[in-house]
């Protein structure tokens, strides 16, 4: 995605197996809910939470999202089994896929941004969480079973 200097950030070419497509007790939770009807995101009276700011796009992923787990699991594959000890991994956000180009769509952007359908770490409301599909649509989404977890990774440039 772009050059830091001493590090790079590049989008995953493919999505993580996360076992999301699973349909179990816990497939209404899968990415970013945690009751059937609320997120996390907000507290009772329905106001954002203030770790997460005061307005959208919110990043709202967090240990408490049931695709952290996955996510710190490929952080310790590629630290561990490909060697490389500066790597670090994260979830695309709402403003990086905008300065890629997705501005509703993504035809502007390039192909690979919209090769699969993966979620971004940002909430657009209370319920909802943006996403790229394969046809290159930026979307809000709270079906959150169904979807993917495709990291940036970030390296330095020493390791690459």
């Amino acid at each position: 995605i772009k050059d830091n200097g001493t590090t790079v950030d590049a989008l995953a070419k493919q999505n993580v197996n996360t076992e999301t497509n699973r349909q179990d007790a816990n497939a209404n939770k899968l990415a970013f809910a945690e009751k059937r009807s609320q997120v996390y995101w907000r507290d009772s009276s329905g106001n954002l939470l203030s770790k997460y700011g005061t307005s959208y796009p919110a990043n709202v992923f967090d240990s408490n999202s049931l695709l952290y787990e996955p996510l710190e699991n490929y952080k310790a594959y590629l630290k561990n089994t490909l060697g490389k000890t500066s790597v670090d991994a994260r979830l695309i956000t709402y403003e990086e896929l905008i300065s890629l180009g997705c501005t509703g769509t993504c035809d502007s952007a390039p192909s690979f941004v919209y090769s699969t359908w993966y979620w971004t770490s940002d909430a657009d409301n209370s319920g909802a969480v943006w996403g790229v599909n394969e046809t290159g649509l930026l979307v809000r989404s709270r079906s959150y079973s169904t979807r993917g977890l495709r990291p940036v990774i970030t390296i330095s440039k020493s390791e690459i």
